[in-house]
């Protein structure tokens, strides 16, 4: 029950963060007029705040194995999708070894329930979709237009490994005559594809850095994360010591993978097998791992800026006599709508 109480306090620390986030966006856009470089500059704070409170809150240490290996161009990163919330796990490796810009490739209906923080990974040039591949494509092309740098993250699985998608994953291999995963969901191709090959058309292509990611104490117990964050009712105790994160990291030129879309689906599912076999038992512990910390100085600048953000905040109730909680609530609903207008021509 303590536990459960804690992340959500947490948790509801991090959604009034991310209101006062918004204020900072709203005020700064009036100062200079570029609501995309706010929100860019606001989400990577976002992200090293929450991963640091993630890692101290749960008491996690790092560790890597193999090269992560980056390049000038756009880098596609894809991993197994552990729970709801594994996009910290990602996001602290890259904020830890690699410093581009995140986007990562998101559920269209995830607008719906983050809402302000929907609104700063939008104009963060994030993808929404639809997990449609028809209704998708357009979407996707517009998106890319305008990445020039940085990562994309995407989860070939589409949803989390738990009882409900193992099953439906099960059926799906046993219908098509394919061997079914043990540790995994059967993963989707044809998005990947879609954005490798937009990015070669526009001479952006980097890498593909291949993640499998391991919490210890959850794998002594299950392969099955508990949906700690988003669970209404207590856990018990133990589902909440996820254990230390394990990286296993693999880079992969893909110039001989691309030209063919059964060659590249091929390719994909042989890195999938290899996946599936690192997460069997304790096969993860059969490599050497290096330990990686954050920074003191990264730490105390993330706490810092978060400070001077309440302080703004604070001095603007203070200044307006509370108008601007109310104000900028309107002003989110409808900036909100407009974002949501923005994506139904997609659908």
């Amino acid at each position: 029950m303590k536990e459960f109480i804690i992340i959500k306090l947490v948790l509801l620390i991090h959604i009034i963060f991310f209101y006062i986030n918004y204020i900072y966006i709203l005020c700064s856009n009036i100062i200079n007029n570029n609501v995309k470089e706010n929100s860019k500059y606001n989400k990577n704070h976002n992200i090293d705040l929450i991963n640091l409170s993630h890692i101290y809150g749960f008491n996690q240490k790092l560790y890597k194995t193999g090269e992560f290996k980056s390049s000038d161009k756009i880098d596609i990163i894809i991993s197994n999708h552990l729970d709801f919330s594994d996009f910290m796990y990602v996001t602290i490796l890259l904020k830890l070894i690699n410093n581009k810009q995140i986007h990562f490739v998101l559920a269209k209906d995830l607008l719906f329930k983050i809402c302000h923080s929907g609104l700063i990974t939008h104009y963060s040039d994030y993808f929404f979709v639809n997990r449609d591949y028809d209704k998708d494509k357009n979407l996707i092309e517009d998106t890319i237009k305008n990445i020039n740098n940085g990562v994309i993250i995407i989860y070939p699985e589409g949803a989390t490994f738990n009882e409900k998608y193992n099953k439906i994953s099960v059926k799906f291999c046993k219908e098509n005559n394919l061997k079914p995963f043990n540790n995994l969901i059967y993963p989707k191709a044809k998005g990947l594809w879609l954005i490798i090959n937009l990015l070669k058309k526009q001479n952006k292509l980097g890498n593909l850095i291949d993640l499998t990611i391991v919490l210890d104490k959850i794998k002594e117990r299950t392969n099955i994360c508990p949906d700690y964050l988003r669970s209404l009712t207590p856990l018990k105790s133990e589902d909440y010591n996820l254990g230390d994160i394990y990286y296993m990291i693999k880079t992969y030129n893909l110039n001989k993978y691309i030209d063919n879309y059964d060659i590249f689906k091929n390719f994909l599912i042989n890195i999938w097998r290899k996946k599936d076999k690192l997460l069997e038992g304790n096969n993860y512990k059969n490599f050497d791992y290096q330990e990686i910390k954050y920074e003191k100085n990264k730490i105390i600048k993330t706490l810092l800026f978060a400070l001077i953000k309440i302080c703004i905040f604070i001095y603007l109730v203070i200044k307006t006599k509370g108008i601007i909680i109310p104000a900028s609530i309107l002003l989110l609903c409808y900036q909100y709508k407009k974002m949501l207008d923005y994506y139904k021509k997609y659908n």
